[in-house]
């Protein structure tokens, strides 16, 4: 969500700016549903939160690239891995 009033527009591209703020909305919405112990709020946290990461991965291979934004790439992929690690206990089941 971030990105999308302090993008240039190339980097992240407008559309790919756009989509990680949809899905920051869902993630916040699944954060909500999760805390009220509903399991598809927790998927929906996870989910959410893993597609802007894959989104940040062609930062690595193209050209063009200044290299802030792939370092910025770089730090948004491990915090989203790390906390997909700490949320996926979540889903085992309680009983």
């Amino acid at each position: 969500m971030v990105t999308l009033p302090f993008g240039d527009g190339e980097h992240p591209p407008v559309a790919v700016a756009v989509a990680g703020a949809v899905l920051g909305v869902v993630t916040l919405v699944g954060v909500v549903l999760a805390w009220r112990g509903s399991r598809a709020g927790v998927v929906a946290v996870i989910v959410s939160r893993l597609l802007p990461g894959l989104s940040a991965v062609p930062a690595f291979f193209a050209d063009g690239v200044p290299g802030e934004a792939v370092a910025v790439a770089g730090v948004g992929v491990v915090l989203t891995l790390g906390c997909v690690v700490l949320v996926a206990p979540a889903l085992r089941s309680r009983g």
